[in-house]
Order: C-alpha cells, then structure tokens, then sequence
C-alpha cells in the first residue's frame, strides 16, 4: 500500500487518537525512510546498515571521511518484504600518495531477521572495491633530480573488501520526526593487489548509524565505522576510523509491514 499522506500527518493523527501507540503508528506511515542511506560497501564508506531494511526505492548522496580524505558517492537502495539492496558508485584515490584511478562501487543485500515497533535486527552482507594509481616512486629508484615517471608505468591497485556481520538496532520519534539508531558488528575480509602482490587481512570492525526522517521522503543520516585495518602494504594498513553522512529521498514509498 503507498503512502497518501506524510509522516508529520500520520504522527499527528496517531496522537490524536491513540497517544500511546505514537511510536507504532509513526513506525509504519515511516518505515520507508529508515534504512535509506546507502552507503554501500566502498573501503572509503563506512559499512553501517540500518537494523531496519525498508522496501520501496531510494536515491542517496553519501560523503565519507577517512585518511585525510573526503570521498562523495551516489547510491541507490530498494527493498522487497525481508530484504534490501544498496548499491552505490564513488570517486576514490588520494590516499597516502595513492591517485585516482576511474571509480569505485559496491554493494549490499540485507534481511531482517526480527522487528517490533521499536526494536529491529537484520543480517547483511556486502561487496566492494576501489582502484587507486601508485605513487610515482612505487618499486622505482629514483634518478637524478628528473620528473617523475609517466603515469602509464605507475602500478594501478585494487582493494577488495567484503564485509559481513549483525545489525540492532531501536526507533522512535522525536517530537513529530521518526529515528533509528543502529549498531553492527562485523567482520571484514580485504583483499589487496599491486603490481604482482597479493595480500589479504580479516578483522573485526564496529559500525554505528543514526538516522532521522526530515520529511515523509527526505531522510538524513550519519555513521562512523572503527577497527582493524587493511592488508599490509596497502594504503588502510593501519587500524582506522571511517565517518560518513548522507541525504536520501524515497522515490517510492511503501508501508514498512
């Protein structure tokens, strides 16, 4: 059934009529909204997932921070009963005196596992890389004081990341706006290639999201990701923390069920 009327209408109505039952009815006129901001899978992103995967479709505009560098990314999220998909495209490189090199993408498929009013736990799953040109001096001596080689004989690298892990998380409302708060554990595999090295490194990482419904269609959210870190001898060797935001819209909303 498609959404007629919005959140704030809902809520209100909800209150009216039933005030205990506010964060029941602001749950399911909003559901659509939670879950939207796709941050996919790219090692520059972090890799939180709402405990509360929603069906419909969604458009997002994802910024993430890490290593000294900002990283924009478009992804998109549509979800059918239990499951969810996000994909998402974002512009790598510049990191550790690595260089661009085209773009970076990924993705995810998340199932709710279980979901009241107020609580929700989802399973998910995702995949991701990114491709990088190495530094200019990469297994080349320098000579001399002369320019640097061509970019053609700078080794391009690939990173590989496939996460995997549990998402819980609860909802409510603030004042009129619906949230969620979501924390995932989970363990991530990275991949690393270079020239003709291979390396690769699991570990353990924790993510934390918070999201907030602005408008019946328009939902913000913000996350940061901490653990281990990547292969060694790749650029996100060391243990590092990723923070990310973004700004979705529910192209098609749907009634959370």
């Amino acid at each position: 059934m498609l959404v007629d009327r919005s959140c704030r209408t809902r809520v209100r109505l909800a209150r009216a009529a039933r005030p205990r039952r506010v964060l029941a009815a602001a749950a399911l006129a909003c559901g659509e909204v939670f879950g939207r901001r796709g941050a996919a899978q790219l090692p520059a992103l972090p890799s939180a997932q709402s405990a509360f995967p929603a069906p419909g479709l969604a458009l997002a505009l994802d910024g993430g921070h890490a290593d000294g560098r900002t990283v924009p990314a478009i992804a998109g999220a549509t979800g059918v009963r239990r499951l969810q998909l996000t994909a998402a495209v974002g512009l790598p490189g510049g990191v550790n005196g690595y260089d661009r090199s085209g773009v970076s993408a990924g993705g995810r498929l998340a199932a709710r596992l279980f979901r009241t009013t107020r609580l929700g736990v989802s399973a998910f799953a995702g995949y991701g890389f990114e491709r990088m040109r190495g530094p200019a001096s990469y297994g080349i001596e320098p000579i001399g004081f002369g320019p640097p080689p061509p970019s053609a004989e700078r080794p391009i690298g690939r990173l590989t990341q496939v996460p995997a892990g549990i998402s819980a998380g609860v909802r409510g409302v603030l004042g009129d706006r619906p949230y969620a708060v979501s924390v995932a554990p989970m363990y991530t595999y990275m991949r690393w290639n270079i020239s003709d090295t291979t390396r690769t490194r699991g570990g353990a990482r924790l993510a934390a999201l918070g999201e907030i419904a602005v408008t019946s269609q328009i939902g913000f959210g913000v996350a940061a990701e901490f653990g281990s870190g990547g292969p060694a001898g790749s650029p996100y060797a060391a243990s590092r923390a990723v923070f990310g935001a973004g700004l979705s819209y529910a192209i098609r909303r749907v009634v959370a069920r």
